[in-house]
C-alpha cells in the first residue's frame, strides 16, 4: 500500500527551498520507498513562480498545488481568511487524494492541521528551526502579546500530538523537550539539509570562465555570500569583515548571490562599493559562481532562535571546497565543525575576532579544496538527507 504524504507549507514569494531542498528529498524518498508525496504550498507568489514549481514537481513525480494567501484588506486579515479557507481545502484534498499522512512545516500549517480531525491520519511535524523565537529575536514579536501566546499554544499542541517531529539540530530537540517534557523524546528525529553533490561539483574550466566574467586575475581573492538577506543574516558582520580583508588585500572582491538585492540599498560603504558585485540570477548558476570563489561567508546573528537552524548554504560552500567563515552559536555547527581547519567559527561576542579571521585566512591559501569536499560528502549531501528522512519515517510506519 502506498503511503501518501501531504507536505503543507506557508511561504513568502522569494523562497526557493521547495525546488532546492524538499523536492529533491521527496523524489529520493519516492525512489527508495513506497511513499508518494503531495505538496500544498500556501503563498502569494506570482503565477510564473507557481508554474515553475508545478513543472518541476511534475518532473520529479510529485503532486503540487498552490493555494494563494490573501493579502487584503490587510495582510493580517488576509492571513486569517486564508487559514480558515485553507482548513476546508485541506480536508477536501485529503479525501479526494486518499492522503494517509500529513506533514505540516512550521507554525501556520501546523495550526491548520490542528483543526483537521485525525481519523486515522498520521502526522509528521517538520519543526524546521524555531520560527516563533526567530520572530521574537528579529521582528519584535511580543512574548506577552495575544498573537505569540496563541501561536505558541498551537505549536506546543502540534509538538505533543504529532506522531513524529523532525528538527535540524540537537539543540532544537532539547529546547522543545524542555517545553513539552522528556517523555516525548522518542519521536524527535534530527534530519539534515543536504545538497546534490553532483550539482555542487568542482570544475576548473567553469571556475576560469566565471572568474573572467568578473574580470578577476588568477590570484585575486574572491569572497562570496549566497542566500537570503535580512536582520538574522549578519550583514553588518560580513561587510565589516570584508572591509578588514580589503585593507590587507586591496584588490579583493566580494560576490553576493541573492534574490533580495533590495536589502543592500544604502548598506554598502562607499569605500568598497566598487569591489562588491551583486548577482540576482537563476539557482542553476549558483555552483558556477561558487566555483569562481576562494572563500565564503556563512554568517548568522547568534540569537537564541538560531540554535534551531542548520544553514543550508554551509553545506553548499563545503561541497564546493570553499574555506568558510561561519558564526558560532548556530545550530549544531560547533559540534560538527569546531576542529576543522577549513572552517573559522566567528565569535560575535569577542573582541579581536577580525584579527583572528585574517590570521586564519593566511593559512587557507594552501588548503586543498578536494579535502574540504570529501568531508562535506560525508555530512551534507542529498543522499544523507534522504537517508535521515527514511530512517525517521521508518520509525513511524513501514515504507518499503
Amino acid at each position: 500500500m502506498k503511503k501518501k504524504i501531504l507536505f503543507i507549507t506557508w511561504d513568502g514569494p522569494q523562497t526557493n527551498y521547495l525546488e532546492s531542498l524538499f523536492f529533491p528529498i521527496f523524489s529520493g524518498l519516492q525512489q527508495k520507498s513506497n511513499c508518494r508525496f503531495h505538496v500544498v504550498q500556501f503563498s502569494w507568489a506570482e503565477k510564473e513562480k507557481q508554474e515553475q514549481l508545478a513543472q518541476l514537481a511534475k518532473e520529479k513525480g510529485i503532486s503540487y498545488t498552490h493555494f494563494r494567501i490573501s493579502r487584503k484588506p490587510h495582510p493580517m486579515f488576509g492571513t486569517l481568511i486564508t487559514l480558515v479557507k485553507g482548513v476546508g481545502f485541506l480536508k477536501r484534498y485529503i479525501l479526494q487524494h486518499g492522503i494517509n499522512t500529513l506533514m505540516p512545516r512550521s507554525t501556520l500549517p501546523a495550526m491548520m492541521v490542528n483543526f483537521i480531525p485525525s481519523s486515522g491520519l498520521k502526522v509528521i511535524f517538520d519543526a524546521d528551526g524555531l520560527p516563533l523565537e526567530e520572530r521574537i529575536d528579529f521582528s519584535g514579536l511580543n512574548t506577552k502579546g495575544c498573537q505569540y501566546q496563541f501561536l505558541k499554544k498551537q505549536e506546543t499542541r502540534m509538538l505533543r500530538t504529532a506522531d513524529l517531529v523532525l528538527t535540524r539540530s540537537d539543540k532544537a530537540n532539547r529546547i522543545h523537550l524542555r517545553n513539552i517534557g522528556e517523555k516525548f523524546s522518542s519521536k524527535f528525529f534530527k534530519v539534515s539539509n543536504g545538497r546534490d553533490e553532483f550539482f555542487f561539483g568542482l570544475d576548473s574550466n567553469t571556475r576560469e570562465r566565471f572568474r573572467k566574467k568578473l574580470g578577476l586575475v588568477p590570484k585575486q581573492l574572491l569572497m562570496v555570500y549566497c542566500g537570503s538577506l535580512g536582520p538574522q543574516y549578519g550583514w553588518e558582520s560580513m561587510i565589516n569583515l570584508f572591509e578588514a580583508i580589503a585593507k590587507i588585500k586591496p584588490k579583493s572582491r566580494f560576490l553576493i548571490l541573492t534574490g533580495e538585492d533590495a536589502y543592500l540599498e544604502n548598506r554598502i560603504p562607499k569605500t568598497i562599493d566598487q569591489q562588491v558585485t551583486i548577482i540576482k540570477g537563476p539557482y542553476e548558476d549558483i555552483p558556477a559562481w561558487l566555483n569562481a570563489a576562494d572563500m565564503a561567508f556563512a554568517i548568522r546573528e547568534p540569537m537564541f532562535s538560531m540554535q534551531g537552524v542548520a544553514p543550508i548554504k554551509l553545506g553548499e560552500y563545503l561541497l564546493m571546497g570553499l574555506p568558510t567563515i561561519a558564526s558560532k552559536g548556530i545550530g549544531d555547527t560547533e559540534d560538527l565543525l569546531g576542529n576543522k581547519p577549513f572552517v573559522h567559527l566567528f565569535d560575535h561576542q569577542k573582541k579581536g575576532e577580525v584579527d583572528k579571521v585574517l590570521a586564519w585566512m593566511e593559512q587557507q591559501v594552501f588548503f586543498d579544496r578536494l579535502i574540504i569536499r570529501q568531508f562535506a560528502i560525508k555530512h551534507f549531501t542529498l543522499a544523507r538527507s534522504v537517508s535521515d528522512y527514511k530512517n525517521a519515517l521508518e520509525s513511524l510506519m513501514p515504507i518499503v
